[in-house]
């Protein structure tokens, strides 16, 4: 086996830093070279070691343009949707539904009542701890909100096919009484804040 001089590597790994503005991008690669940097990082871990990648090597330059571009538009597309759309959620919706718009598919993210399950009560829970009383205490508020406006899964079917049956569905929808004024609230609260942060979120532009 060969052996390693750890000192080295684990400089190697503590000092590695970007190098894109000292590269020569007019200078060409050997194949060679590109093979092995692949080779190299297949050794990368993957989720569940499954190795799901797939590698595109482009040499002609007009087409990595091409792709750059792409790229580029994508990247500030979801910039953009960033500040239209803090919820994480929201922007893989948003993204997902504009990315299969042209083959005729709607996206739709339903959000459901809650409904008793028995998964509350059966729940185990440590010991409170203090420092976080306060946030302790909201939690029992909010489960007691949710548990005095449990749905009905019944009802949820019909408004389910509701969607389902719509020429123009919504992007989202929340299902539930009482579900709607409640999210109003916080988003017109969100709306009053950058209202009142506005002077200084315009001149961050420069």
């Amino acid at each position: 086996m060969t052996s390693f001089d750890l000192s080295q590597v684990d400089r190697l790994l503590a000092t590695t830093r970007a190098v894109r503005k000292r590269l020569d991008l007019d200078r060409p690669v050997e194949p060679e070279v590109v093979t092995e940097c692949l080779r190299l990082a297949t050794y990368t871990p993957s989720a569940a070691n499954k190795q799901q990648w797939r590698w595109v090597v482009i040499t002609d330059a007009d087409r990595r343009d091409q792709v750059a571009e792409v790229y580029r538009r994508l990247f500030y597309r979801d910039v953009r949707q960033s500040a239209v759309y803090p919820d994480p959620l929201e922007r893989l919706t948003e993204s997902l539904s504009k990315e299969v718009a042209d083959f005729g598919i709607k996206v739709t993210i339903l959000e459901p009542t809650g409904y008793s399950t028995g998964a509350e009560s059966a729940a185990g829970r440590s010991a409170p701890d203090p420092d976080y009383g306060g946030e302790h205490e909201r939690r029992v508020e909010r489960r007691k909100f949710v548990a005095s406006r449990e749905g009905n899964p019944e009802a949820t079917a019909a408004a389910v096919l509701a969607v389902v049956d719509a020429d123009e569905p919504p992007l989202r929808l929340l299902l539930g009484a009482g579900t709607f004024e409640l999210v109003t609230g916080v988003y017109e609260s969100r709306l009053a804040t950058w209202r009142d942060w506005a002077e200084v979120s315009t001149a961050a532009h420069g």
